[in-house]
């Protein structure tokens, strides 16, 4: 029997489910523009209020292409000095992909959890948290940004919903 290859959106959902088992307050796919300053895979919110992101890459040529963006400007800014009433960047920030697609180094500030598929039950994704993040900072999110994310997800889920319904 062969399995299907690592994509995305499978890991993006294990991975979720993973967070939840963990006890996550929430966790959110594919967070844009409107609350963050760049667009992320996935995010979770501790119950403690700290935001963590996890960036999914498959390939090299992902990696690559990720170190190329803005954020990872304002992701190794010191923000000690900063005290914003929202801030709308997480605080940890972490790599999620295969082995074979990770590059020889990740930015110090970053974490990486290698994942593969379980060998023994071929529709169960492992995870294993090789290189810890780094904290960015140590604002936590509001109440308030918090539903502000959960609106963006909710307008998200009903604009696809009426796509589908007419």
């Amino acid at each position: 029997m062969t399995t299907n290859p690592l994509d995305e959106t499978k890991i993006q959902y294990a991975l979720h489910c993973e967070l939840m088992r963990r006890g996550q307050y929430c966790v959110i796919p594919n967070v844009s523009w409107s609350w963050l300053y760049w667009e992320a895979d996935l995010i979770s919110i501790t119950k403690s209020f700290y935001m963590y992101e996890y960036e999914i890459k498959i390939s090299h040529q992902d990696f690559k292409a990720d170190f190329r963006k803005r954020k990872h400007y304002s992701l190794r800014r010191d923000y000690s000095s900063v005290n914003w009433k929202e801030i709308r960047i997480p605080n940890y920030f972490s790599y999620v992909a295969p082995l074979e697609a990770v590059p020889i180094c990740i930015p110090d500030y970053a974490g990486l959890i290698l994942v593969d598929i379980d060998k023994s039950y071929a529709h169960k994704l492992n995870f294993v948290e090789v290189q810890k993040p780094k904290r960015i900072h140590g604002q936590k999110q509001t109440e308030k940004g918090i539903i502000a994310m959960l609106r963006t997800l909710m307008f998200k889920y009903w604009g696809l919903a009426s796509e589908r319904a007419f």
